[in-house]
């Protein structure tokens, strides 16, 4: 795995409408960082999970790996609602890796490697809804990459 240090992008609040402007302020002013991480990695599971094969244990061995929660039980209602989420992705569910377009259904079929795993977690990471950030790009990115190599491999 590779990661880069690239700095996210600053939230550009004034581009939104004036309704979504506050509420995304408000959401990413104060919801705290390791509950936006809980929301970020669990809504990616479900995002990613196409085939619909998360288990317990597979929340258990995340949640071990990645030290999210103190109950697994909590990141179900994020995985629950990925499309209000990720909403951007679901209308689009188009993804473009090295130059190549992915449907999102068809990510566990294609041959991955460390670079197919960079460009994923780079790619997500830009999508991700700017209220959602929680920390530095490169935490961000492991976590994604984590979570590529634990549900799609």
């Amino acid at each position: 795995m590779i990661l880069n240090s690239s700095a996210l992008k600053e939230p550009v609040w004034e581009e939104l409408p004036v309704k979504k402007r506050y509420i995304y302020k408000w959401l990413y002013h104060k919801i705290p960082k390791r509950v936006k991480r809980l929301i970020f990695v669990s809504s990616i599971i479900g995002l990613l999970d196409v085939d619909k094969s998360i288990t317990n244990e597979l929340i258990a061995k995340i949640n071990s790996l990645l030290k999210i929660a103190h109950n697994p039980d909590a990141m179900y209602f994020p995985i629950a609602v990925k499309s209000i989420i990720w909403r951007k992705l679901v209308k689009n569910p188009t993804m473009i890796i090295n130059g190549i377009e992915y449907n999102i259904s068809d990510l566990r079929n294609i041959r991955k490697t460390d670079k197919y795993y960079d460009s994923l977690s780079k790619f997500i990471l830009n999508a991700a809804p700017e209220w959602l950030r929680y920390g530095s790009a490169a935490l961000m990115e492991y976590d994604i990459q984590i979570l590529c190599l634990k549900v799609l491999a």
